[in-house]
């Protein structure tokens, strides 16, 4: 039993561990957090539709300087380390007010159900992938759910943002 390894000291699965990226500088990841009115897990389980206007929203500035957009969502219930995939997003259209943008199908059976750990505490939150593909902010899998999260909207939430 001496080479049994623990738990304690496994050493965490990267997400370049089960998906290989080759281009890691075409994408910027989207840490989405709660935006002081919603939370973005939140408008997944509305509707992942919903989600899709998170990535079309564009600041003054244009953050989403790259072809593809990696987005993940703040799984809150897990804390403020924990997203959930959102999908690959391809920027088809950099408009002055907003971006067209188009779900590819990478990554498409872990949408909703990759759940990662990171990190990264910092306010930017559209920035350079490979600083956490396999930079200094890495991303560690936490699991892949059976399903997609579907999670449980609050009943009274309508009630309480008229």
């Amino acid at each position: 039993m001496a080479d049994q390894t623990t738990r304690d000291n496994m050493p965490p699965i990267r997400l370049r561990d089960i998906w290989p990226i080759d281009n890691v500088r075409d994408y910027k990841v989207h840490f989405g957090r709660w935006n002081r009115h919603t939370q973005p897990l939140d408008e997944w389980v509305r509707s992942p539709l919903n989600w899709v206007g998170w990535q079309e929203y564009r600041p003054k500035k244009n953050d989403f300087s790259r072809p593809y957009i990696f987005s993940l969502m703040n799984f809150y219930p897990d804390g403020q380390r924990t997203w959930l995939f959102g999908g690959v997003f391809k920027i088809l259209t950099r408009y002055e007010d907003r971006y067209e943008v188009e779900l590819t199908d990478q990554g498409k059976p872990f949408i909703g159900r990759l759940k990662l750990r990171s990190d990264y505490t910092g306010r930017t939150v559209r920035v350079n992938f490979e600083h956490h593909y396999d930079g200094s902010y890495p991303l560690d899998v936490m699991e892949i759910l059976r399903e997609p999260y579907s999670g449980r909207v609050f009943p009274g939430y309508e009630k309480i943002n008229l």
